[in-house]
């Protein structure tokens, strides 16, 4: 098995010659699983073992090392080396292997061993790479000490493959140059084994889809040995990670897909028992669900339009014909045709027809709309007039109708054409009913078409019969009692009539009650009384019928005595008494203290109640009470009795004492209804246990009492027979015994501010003063003091005080007050100080001084410095504000106290300067001429002609200097369009002197919206270019791709994007796409266009009629065409020319590793078809 092992050696990459040496192409068949394929490279003498192919150009250079000069080496018993001669960067070695197992390969193990050929310092590190993934475990960084005879001993094992029957995958190593003296790539490596493991379930082959379109796709497979699936439909690449779908058979239609997007459907087998192949994958695109086009309206009529349209690929759609200009929100009718006969429009109407394709699987195209009106309708009048079957109340009416149906009628009774709109009908007859008799009536009937069309008025006259008047019949009295009856007739034909309800056997004199109906429920009659019911038909025009008349006769009342006889919240003296009427509201009652039925008649009342007052206490009363009826018609008596209570003894309230000393107090209380009490005054908080003194008065002295002693007052009641109420009780404290004022009060050394102040004592050491300016007893506690003296201090002067002193006897026990008055001397006046000016400008200074201890003041406000000889100005207030003063001047500020009597102290003086006179601010700022970049900015002086001046798009003043100018205007210029400026100006007056800022806004126009440039087709193909073009920052863009070259004249497709992949274009064809930029608010810049011509379709099909799939795609190595095993592929770059070709009956894959980053086409070919494929290099 040894010749059916492994490589081909490829190339090494030789930096000097910018070039490659290229050997011979062979490849490894894998015919077996689970085999190592080994290749030993042991004992290479110049003859390559079989299956291996000689680098060209390179001589053998024998096995010693030490005489290493670049080239391919033996060493003997151990391996294959190689070392490329002169400054090369880097070389590889490539072997490339095919499955010929007849399965697919889902696992493979690599090893080799790893050697050094040169014993030189260098270290160079072999990466290893493969199509099947990743390899790095065979990565190796070259070590002098793994000679030969010690090798580095490398394997990796790649699981989770898909490598099928007859693809090939590639295993190659690279060296880079290394580091240190002489430093070059080497690579020396024996043993290399490759073992397949068999595939337990095998991955399905061929797949392919078919027959793709908007939102459905066909697939197809092969199957080995199993015909049981699963598969997954997703937008990735990625292989599932759990089950998918399960499907038996080979193929699979799909549907609900979304047009313009990518789709991954991925497919395993299913061999049983859980055992899965790996997933294997074919991408497509579905196309856009297109708009219909070419909408038309024709043959538009009063009440129809034939419409259609044009399909773009897709034979259903849905359509929607109403009055709104805007896309429906709903669905439409579905229809597979591309026209439509709208019938049963509105005359002179726009309608709109709204189209949209449906592409499937609840995915439409956007509604495409045209508009139509149709024509007015003729309106003729009707005719044929008719009114039939007339009587006194109506008539039946009617008219032919002339091709509409729908019409107005008025029926009135007046001979001209009505003045507003009728009745709007769509019939063609009319029952008049309510119908006065006897009156002409007139029937004006037009034809209503649409919109307000209406024909001229139509009209008939016709006059009612007069109306008959039949007498009511079948009067009946019903339901009779003593005071009402039912009484009812039958009407005959009318349903108003007249009722009169009396005790007089003839025909009323005059009309009755009118009513409509046929009965009448007479009520308030008198019992035993003989009553006439007269009726009589009222018809119109004051026609009626003869009277018709019954008599009945009330019957006698019944007189029911009462029930319920209640006695409710009695007392001593009053009771609630009540009863129950039964059917009379007419009572007589008495209430006595005999058990017998009273003999004569009681009090009347409509009442049930009766609230019996002034009764006798512990007696029983009777209340007699019956029903007084008509007539001296009188029930039974009905009697119940109840007893009154014992009367209450109620306690005195309101207990007082008064006048309390410390040895006597008055006591008093008040009555509630009884004049006898018993009184007891005690030292005991409890209710006396005998009785008290007896009184009948409210009142008692209490006399002969303890100083400072609690007493208790208990009161009580004493009713009659004994009954006393409970002893009510308060208590009182006398007063302690009388205590003595102070005398001798006396005030010395009397300053303006303060007194000595002393009093004799009287026996007692404790008192209280107050010092106030008030000549009446204090109202509150005075300071207390055990002394006879107080320093009285900081009082005002030439005040009046007055010093009230008491005796404080202990506890509450005080004397009076005693009292003495003295006054205060006048205060001496001290000068305020603190003189300060502030917020001091040219003509202005805000001046202020201290008080000190008067708040009245005179001042002198002047240019000496010299204290004023004569009066100030007086005031009350600390500050004073020069105005009117000269610039850059000395002034002085002389202040004094005044105080009272004409006392006033020395004059305080302060001097300060004026500032310079401050500097205008100019005027008048205006922006004129203002551009999208540019304005006149000018201003007007004040004074002075010399500025500074800042443009800014900040509000706020400038913090720093501006331009310097003597000119009073400056033309901004490069200003940014739609942009609020500020213009600042502030005048120079000169040594640093400057006015505030001026400032005033100005906006800049909207600028000229500028094309977009650079506009680019590039990846051209027959049916797809990608364009683009220069960006304009924070703007967008409209674009219109077109076969015109002509500019727009309506807008375009919006887009932010200045990139645009243009698809379904028509092969070898002129396009021509438009670009202008959208500046906002309606601001274009003008078109522009670029041409462009799509590649030749012709003997092209697209992959959609061929089976034929390229996969991984976009891809960076090794790219593997299925669907077909026959014909050539042909790989082309964008100009055509051919980098590779491959026949596939001999291989189904290519690497384009190598090629640069971009598009190319897969061309396939054979004797009859032919087919194009786009491919992505990463």
């Amino acid at each position: 098995m040894k010749n059916n092992i492994f490589t081909t050696i490829k190339t090494c990459l030789l930096i000097l010659t910018l070039g490659f040496w290229q050997t011979g192409f062979s490849q490894v068949s894998i015919n077996a699983h689970n085999t190592d394929f080994n290749t030993n490279l042991n004992g290479w003498n110049g003859t390559l073992p079989t299956g291996f192919t000689r680098l060209t150009s390179l001589t053998y250079q024998g096995n010693s090392s030490s005489s290493i000069t670049g080239g391919v080496y033996a060493v003997s018993n151990s391996g294959f080396g190689y070392k490329p001669s002169g400054s090369a960067t880097s070389c590889w070695i490539e072997g490339t292997f095919q499955n010929t197992t007849g399965s697919t390969i889902t696992e493979v193990v690599i090893s080799y061993q790893a050697f050094s050929i040169a014993s030189d310092s260098r270290i160079p590190t072999w990466t290893a790479t493969s199509s099947l993934g990743n390899v790095s475990a065979l990565n190796w960084t070259y070590t002098a000490t793994n000679t030969p005879a010690s090798p580095a001993n490398k394997t990796v094992t790649l699981t989770g493959l898909n490598v099928a029957n007859n693809a090939t995958f590639t295993l190659r190593f690279t060296s880079d140059r290394g580091t240190g003296s002489g430093a070059s790539p080497m690579i020396g490596l024996n043993n290399i084994k490759v073992k397949s493991v068999l595939a337990v379930c095998d991955i399905p082959t061929n797949l392919a889809e078919n027959n793709v379109t908007a939102t459905t796709s066909d697939f197809n497979w092969d199957a080995d040995g199993s015909n049981n699936f699963q598969y997954v439909l997703s937008q990735t690449a990625t292989s599932p990670t759990g089950a998918g779908t399960a499907i038996n058979g080979i193929s699979f239609s799909t549907s609900s897909l979304t047009p313009s997007t990518t789709y991954f459907f991925h497919l395993r087998q299913n061999c049983g028992s859980g055992n899965f192949s790996n997933w294997t994958y074919v991408n497509f695109t579905t196309p856009a669900c297109l708009s219909p086009t070419g909408l038309t309206a024709s043959n538009t009529t009063t009440n129809s339009s034939d419409l259609s349209w044009n399909a773009q690929g897709s034979n259903g759609f849905e359509y929607v014909v109403d009055q709104t200009a805007t896309n429906p929100t709903g669905s439409g009718t579905a229809t597979t045709g591309t026209t439509y006969n709208a019938t049963s429009l509105n005359p002179l109407t726009t309608y709109y027809l709204h189209v949209r394709t449906n592409c499937g699987g609840g995915n439409f195209s956007a509604w495409e709309t045209i508009s139509f009106t149709t024509l007015i309708e003729p309106c003729i009048a009707p005719t044929g007039l008719t009114a039939a079957n007339t009587t006194h109340n109506s008539s039946d009416l009617s008219w032919n109708a002339q091709g509409s149906s729908t019409f107005e009628y008025v029926v009135d009774q007046i001979n001209t054409d009505p003045a507003t709109a009728g009745t709007s009908t769509t019939g063609t007859t009319y029952n008049a009913t309510a119908l006065t008799p006897l009156t002409t009536y007139y029937l004006h009937v037009r034809t209503n078409c649409v919109q307000g069309n209406t024909s001229d008025w139509e009209t008939i006259s016709f006059t009612t019969l007069i109306e008959p008047c039949i007498a009511p019949t079948g009067l009946t009295a019903a339901n009779t009692a003593h005071n009402s009856s039912d009484l009812s007739w039958d009407a005959q034909g009318s349903s108003t009539f007249e009722y009169v309800v009396d005790q007089i056997n003839t025909d009323p004199a005059t009309a009755g009650t009118s009513t409509t109906g046929t009965t009448y429920n007479a009520t308030a009659l008198t019992p035993l009384t003989t009553y006439y019911l007269h009726v009589r038909t009222n018809c119109v025009q004051g026609n009626t019928s003869g009277w018709e008349t019954i008599s009945f006769t009330t019957l006698i009342e019944p007189c029911i005595a009462p029930t319920g006889l209640t006695a409710a919240n009695t007392t001593h003296n009053s009771s609630d008494l009540s009863w129950d009427a039964q059917g009379s509201s007419t009572f007589e009652y008495v209430v006595d203290q005999t058990l017998t039925d009273p003999a004569t008649a009681g009090t009347s009342t409509t009442g049930t109640t009766y609230d019996a007052t002034a009764l006798t206490p512990l007696t029983t009363y009777y209340l007699h009470v019956r029903t007084n009826c008509v007539q001296g018609n009188t029930s039974d008596w009905e009697t119940i009795s109840f007893t009154t209570l014992i009367e209450p003894c109620i306690a005195p309230t309101g207990l007082t004492a008064a006048n309390t000393t410390h040895n006597s107090s008055d006591l008093s209380w008040n009555a509630q209804g009884s004049s006898t009490f018993e009184y007891v005054v005690d030292q005991i908080n409890t209710d006396p246990a005998t009785a008290g003194t007896s009184t009948n008065g409210t009142t008692y002295n209490a006399t002969s009492l303890t100083p400072l002693t609690t007493y208790y007052l208990h009161v009580r009641t004493n009713c009659v027979q004994g009954n006393t109420s409970d002893w009510e009780t308060i208590s009182f404290i006398t007063l302690v015994t009388p205590c003595i004022s102070p005398t001798g009060l006396t005030a010395a050394n009397t300053t303006h501010n303060s007194s000595d102040l002393s009093w004799d004592t009287q026996g007692s050491n404790t008192f209280e003063y107050v010092v106030d300016q008030i000549n009446a007893d204090p109202i509150i506690l005075g300071t207390p003091t055990t002394g006879t003296s107080h320093h009285a201090t900081s009082l005002n002067p030439l005040t009046t005080y007055y010093l009230h002193i008491r005796t404080d006897c202990s506890g509450t026990n005080f004397s009076p007050w005693e009292t003495i008055s003295f006054t205060t001397l006048i205060e001496p006046c001290t000068a305020p100080t603190g003189l300060v000016d502030a917020n001091t400008t040219h003509n202005s200074s805000v001046l202020s001084w201290n008080p000190q201890g008067t708040n009245d003041f005179e001042y002198v406000f002047n240019q000496t410095a010299t204290a004023p000889t004569g009066s100030g100005t007086v005031t009350s207030d600390t500050s004073y504000e020069a105005t009117s003063l000269n610039p850059s001047t000395m002034y002085y500020l002389h202040v004094r106290a005044n105080c009272i009597q004409g006392n006033t102290s020395d004059w305080t003086t302060y001097s300060f300067t004026t500032l310079v006179e401050p500097c205008i601010a100019p005027t008048g700022l205006t922006a004129s001429n203002t551009t999208h970049n540019s304005s006149v900015l000018s201003w007007n002086p004040q004074g002075m002609n010399d500025f500074e001046f800042v443009v800014d798009e900040n509000a706020t003043s400038p913090m720093g200097s501006g331009t310097t100018t003597s000119d009073t205007s400056y033309n901004a210029a490069g200003l940014t369009s739609e942009t609020t400026y500020y213009i600042h100006v502030r005048t120079d007056c000169g040594n640093g002197n400057f006015s505030p800022w001026e400032t005033f806004s100005f906006t800049t126009l909207v600028g000229p919206c500028a094309a977009p440039t650079g506009l680019t087709a590039s990846t051209i193909t027959g049916h797809a270019a990608d364009l683009s073009w220069n960006t304009q920052t924070g703007n967008t863009f409209e674009y219109v791709l077109n076969q015109t070259a002509t500019a727009p004249t309506a807008s375009g497709t919006a887009t932010a994007n200045a990139v645009f992949t243009a698809s379904g274009l028509t092969g070898s064809t002129i396009h021509y796409f438009h670009v202008r930029t959208d500046c906002g608010n309606g601001n274009f810049s003008p078109w522009t266009t670029l041409s462009f011509t799509t590649l030749s379709t012709v003997g092209l099909e697209e992959q959609e009629t061929i089976s034929l799939n390229v996969y991984p795609n976009p891809a960076n190595g090794l790219v593997t065409i299925s669907g077909q095993t026959t014909g050539i592929v042909t790989l082309t770059n964008l100009k055509g020319q051919q980098l590779m070709t491959l026949d596939l009956e001999q291989t189904n894959s290519f690497d384009i590793s190598n090629l640069e980053s971009g598009m190319y086409f897969v061309i396939y070919e054979t004797g009859t078809q032919n087919a194009l494929i786009k491919v992505i290099k990463e």
